[in-house]
Order: structure tokens, then C-alpha cells, then sequence
């Protein structure tokens, strides 16, 4: 969507959008997103049904909304069941991130088929484990002890 600075300077006179549900899934956010853009004197169009200030168009814009949210929520269900589906089935792995000491194929990163081991990390990481495990030192005392030059991932101790 456009830039709201934008807006504000009047580089827009009016936004054509294919149909309601493109602009928000929700129908609050329609509502407030078609405001905000009036109030900076943009006009909204829609380009699959023109609608109006007329209390009918008002109502089909509400039934199109709860409808695509509806929509929405029903897509990501299924595809939430189809991930837990091929999770379970062993045809895909359980992170977004790949943790450290692991490479995957950078076309397909969630198939175990295309999963290595980096064998320099995973000795570190097992070098980790161990002194945690003999020394029951604390977990934080296990990151102060990494080389300089292993990066971990943003937001770990």
C-alpha cells in the first residue's frame, strides 16, 4: 500500500483496488484503512464492484469482509494441519531458522532430505555440551567461552 507521508502531501488522488479483501482481510481494517485514505483526500476504488456511500454497497462491504476473514482463518488452518501433517510424516523439519551446525538447500530449507551437518560447529557445539555437562556450569558461562568469531543467531545470550 502506499507510503501515509505520501498521502498526507496529496500525491494520491485515488487507490484502484481489485476488491476489498486485497486491501485487508479484516473488515475493521478495511474500514479504518478506507478512512485514513479519504481523510487524506485519496479516493478508493474498487475495481470488481464499484461501491458507493449507499447503505446497500455499506452492507456488501461488511458481508465481503467477514467473508474473506472467514476465508482467512479457513487457509491457515489447512495449511497449519498440512505443515503438522508432513512434519509428522517425517517430510519436514521443525524450524523456519536453521539452527548452528546445521546447512540446508537454500532452494528447498525445510526438507530433511537436503539436511547437512557442518562438522566444525558441531564439534563446538558437542565442545558446548560437554563442558556444561561436566562442570554444570550455568548456560551463560557456556556462551562466554565461544571463540570471537561464532556467530550466533540475534538474540541469544
Amino acid at each position: 500500500m502506499a507510503d501515509l507521508d505520501a498521502l498526507a502531501q496529496a500525491e494520491f488522488e485515488r487507490i484502484l483496488i481489485t476488491s476489498p479483501d486485497r486491501l485487508a482481510r479484516k473488515y475493521v481494517h478495511q474500514v479504518l484503512l478506507i478512512e485514513e485514505l479519504e481523510r487524506y483526500g485519496c479516493q478508493v476504488d474498487f475495481l470488481d464492484r464499484p461501491m458507493s456511500q449507499d447503505s446497500h454497497d455499506q452492507l456488501l462491504l461488511q458481508i465481503r469482509g467477514a467473508v474473506a476473514e472467514y476465508e482467512r482463518s479457513l487457509i491457515a488452518e489447512r495449511m497449519r494441519r498440512g505443515r503438522q501433517t508432513k512434519f509428522r510424516a517425517g517430510l519436514l523439519l521443525p524450524w523456519v531458522r536453521v539452527p548452528y551446525g546445521y546447512r540446508v538447500n537454500p532452494d528447498r530449507p525445510r526438507d530433511p532430505k537436503e539436511l547437512r551437518l557442518e562438522q566444525a560447529e558441531t564439534a563446538l557445539v558437542a565442545e558446548m555440551f560437554t563442558y556444561y555437562l561436566e562442570a554444570g556450569h550455568a548456560y551463560y558461562t557456556c556462551r562466554i567461552h565461544l571463540p570471537e568469531q561464532v556467530e550466533l543467531h540475534p538474540g541469544l545470550p
